[in-house]
């Protein structure tokens, strides 16, 4: 369906691999993201982004996922295993993120913060806290 459309822009290419990625397709939602690098559609939109990252994550190919490094990529592999019960992997990955010089956003702590609270890092959660009002 989509060889069929005569405009094929940033946007429906977002759409459809979000789609794809939300009804557990990913293995298409990242075929279609390599044709859409194939045809060098500039990736500005954030969405693209972590709905590829998201489809990397449910695949267990985080490393295809880390291949571009941005907060955003960061930060949807850590939500990404934040949301799959792997707080210290999350945990881990966001030391990664900090010792590349990414600077984490509010969503990079909220998923930190989720991954803390449902594994009982209590101590953990409270001192990510801190930092996001005293370093970030």
């Amino acid at each position: 369906m989509f060889e069929k459309l005569q405009v094929k822009n940033l946007f429906s290419w977002t759409a459809l691999i979000s789609g794809l990625v939300q009804s557990g397709n990913g293995v298409d939602a990242l075929y279609l993201f390599i044709e859409m690098r194939r045809e060098r559609v500039d990736i500005v939109d954030p969405l693209v982004l972590s709905s590829t990252v998201g489809a990397c994550a449910n695949l267990a190919v985080l490393e295809l996922g880390k291949q571009r490094k941005d907060v955003v990529s960061w930060t949807s592999i850590i939500v990404g295993a934040a949301q799959h019960g792997r707080a210290e992997e999350a945990l881990t990955i966001y030391d990664g993120m900090v010792r590349a010089g990414i600077k984490p956003n509010e969503v990079t702590f909220v998923g930190l913060i989720y991954a803390c609270s449902h594994v009982g890092f209590v101590s953990k959660g409270r001192t990510l806290f801190r930092s996001m009002i005293d370093d970030y």
